[in-house]
């Protein structure tokens, strides 16, 4: 007879080991399948609920371009028939339906200046169709046109749901660790920010055990953009936008023949004016302009194979530095933005 320590070890054992071959098995049906057809990238994160039980978010890049019709195989915002699949049907309504917000009850959390911050109740929509930004707006059936309704409490209030309170099947890839941080003292503690941070971190027995399989809990594929590793630094404004502290693809502009689903855009890239007296600065920034794909400040600083201890003497390698070309195109990029007097 085991103890009951060594029963719940056990127990969470076969539970990684279990969630990791359905992951697994997940990809090959991604990657070796393709029941979404051919992949060119795919990624995932894994993460952990307070109580101990994993999940992952994941997201894969389709070879060839998404349609309406193939949109709505994959995710839908409508109530599902009750007799086709009641067991849908019924997490459908217990947990994915927003609010109820609005009229029905003004003091959600969702309500900001007497609306809903989620824009719900959505408006129907006949059939699925994307937009110029790249994101789709989700076909939502009227009632009267072959949508459902049903009958649902939530949050203490019953009302009659239909499509236009359904909230997407979809949810997001990354984001940062949860943590609680709790201290028992009879004396006045000072605050160090650094340490609470370092320290404050819960760890779970299923996450403890990840770790010890050496799981991966981020993997993707390809690890670096392709293409990304083709173009110097200034460039990247025209196949990517920065936006919520993250690049990410253009999503419209022109599309280019041999990198499919990926678009340009004619727009400027400029690096910050740097002053030639400052020189390390100043030579990394000539270096941005040069080399095309570094993927970090040491790739900026090899040359052959060989990381160089300072940008001076990686320009120097170069023969970037031979005659005072570098002058004269910082005076000429100068020209364009900085009075005479600046010039001077």
């Amino acid at each position: 007879m085991c103890s009951l320590a060594s029963c719940q070890s056990t127990d969470m054992t076969s539970v990684v080991r279990v969630f990791h071959a359905k992951l697994m098995k997940m990809l090959f049906l991604l990657k070796v399948v393709h029941i979404f057809g051919p992949l060119s990238a795919w990624m995932y994160t894994v993460e952990w609920l307070k109580r101990g039980l994993p999940h992952i978010h994941k997201l894969a890049w389709c070879q060839d371009r998404i349609h309406p019709a193939d949109i709505d195989k994959i995710i839908s915002a409508e109530l599902p028939d009750p007799n086709a699949d009641p067991q849908l049907h019924s997490s459908v309504t217990k947990h994915m339906i927003h609010g109820p917000c609005g009229d029905l009850n003004p003091i959600s959390s969702c309500m900001k200046n007497k609306r809903c911050s989620k824009r719900y109740p959505r408006d129907y929509c006949g059939q699925t169709c994307t937009t110029n930004d790249g994101y789709p707006i989700y076909r939502r059936h009227d009632p009267g046109f072959g949508g459902r309704r049903a009958r649902v409490r939530h949050r203490l209030i019953t009302f009659n749901a239909d499509n236009t309170w359904i909230v997407l099947f979809n949810k997001y890839i990354n984001k940062g660790d949860d943590m609680a941080v709790f201290v028992f003292s009879d004396e006045d503690l000072r605050y160090d920010e650094i340490k609470q941070f370092v320290l404050g971190r819960y760890v779970s027995s299923n996450y403890a055990v990840w770790h010890i399989f050496g799981y991966e809990i981020h993997l993707s594929s390809p690890s670096v953009d392709e293409f990304a590793a083709t173009f110097i630094y200034p460039e990247v404004p025209e196949y990517y936008i920065y936006n919520n502290n993250n690049w990410k693809r253009r999503s419209h502009g022109t599309e280019l023949d041999n990198w499919p689903g990926v678009s340009r855009k004619n727009v400027i890239g400029r690096v910050y004016n740097i002053h030639p007296t400052k020189q390390e600065i100043f030579f990394l920034r000539m270096l941005l302009h040069v080399v095309t794909g570094p993927k970090s400040f040491a790739d900026l600083r090899m040359v052959d194979g060989v990381i160089c201890d300072t940008y001076k003497e990686v320009c120097l390698r170069q023969v970037l530095l031979l005659n005072d070309e570098h002058l004269h195109r910082t005076l000429a990029e100068a020209s364009n933005c900085k009075l005479p007097w600046q010039m001077c």
